[in-house]
């Protein structure tokens, strides 16, 4: 049978058959509630059809669309001849820009590897979000994977003001092992940031750095950092794209 906690009482959590919301979707949402509880430990192998089947008086027709939504979001892993298991937790992204990420550095976390960086030319598009005049040369292109432990999470475009330019250049032309923090020029310090959150399919250059399939969702956030010195007050420093594996991280959104 389904597991449960001791003592707990499960019938409040039933399905409700006179509910217009269909039967799967209910029991989606109770069986990833009773996994994210700690119910089901990652790699523990998960109920069967039969036994959710049995447990919630409902048809396979019921359960296997909600253990497909399940698996889809990566919740739940299927081997072949061994039947279903709970996934490993998922890793936490926050939505930051490679500034943020690098002023506040936390050791033994998320960690980037630069693939590319070039100075681009200052489009339209540049000089409004950054608030820069757009005769005004070129900005900092950083192209750059986010990793943990060494398993490609996410691909971050960042365009970097004039501002900061030369400072973040030096800081990645001469990488320290173990990282240090990144120090911001006399005066400027970070004020706060904004962010755009979406849901979209991995591209094919996004597919090959994080090695999935061109299917695969991905959460795109687009981001724009902002800091303040005495000289120019409140600015935007950087202006970053990001896409994020959906099927194995969190995105965590910091408020200030």
């Amino acid at each position: 049978m389904v597991p449960h906690p001791p003592g707990a009482d499960r019938a409040a959590r039933g399905l409700n058959f006179k509910s217009h919301i269909p039967l799967y979707i209910q029991l989606t949402e109770i069986l990833k509630e009773r996994i994210e509880s700690g119910e089901w430990q990652p790699g523990q192998r998960f109920a069967s059809e039969g036994e959710i089947g049995a447990e919630f008086g409902v048809s396979r027709a019921v359960v296997r669309p909600a253990l497909a939504i399940l698996q889809s979001d990566g919740q739940l892993t299927k081997s072949k001849g061994r039947g279903i298991f709970v996934a490993p937790a998922k890793v936490v992204c926050h939505a930051e820009g490679l500034i943020r990420s690098l002023v506040q550095l936390h050791p033994g976390k998320a960690a980037f590897r630069t693939i590319d960086v070039t100075d681009e030319n200052v489009d339209e598009r540049l000089a409004a979000v950054l608030r820069i005049p757009a005769a005004s040369g070129q900005v900092l292109h950083v192209m750059s994977v986010i990793e943990v432990d060494g398993l490609p999470v996410g691909v971050r475009d960042s365009y970097i003001a004039p501002l900061i330019r030369d400072t973040l250049l030096t800081y990645l032309s001469s990488p320290a092992d173990p990282p240090v923090p990144l120090v911001l020029p006399q005066g400027l310090v970070l004020h706060g940031s904004e962010a755009e959150v979406e849901l979209s399919s991995a591209s094919p250059f996004e597919s090959e750095q994080l090695q999935i399939g061109a299917s695969v969702p991905t959460i795109l956030s687009t981001y724009r950092e902002f800091g303040t010195s005495p000289k120019a007050g409140l600015v935007p420093i950087e202006f970053a794209r990001s896409a994020y594996r959906a099927d194995i991280t969190v995105f965590r959104l910091r408020l200030q």
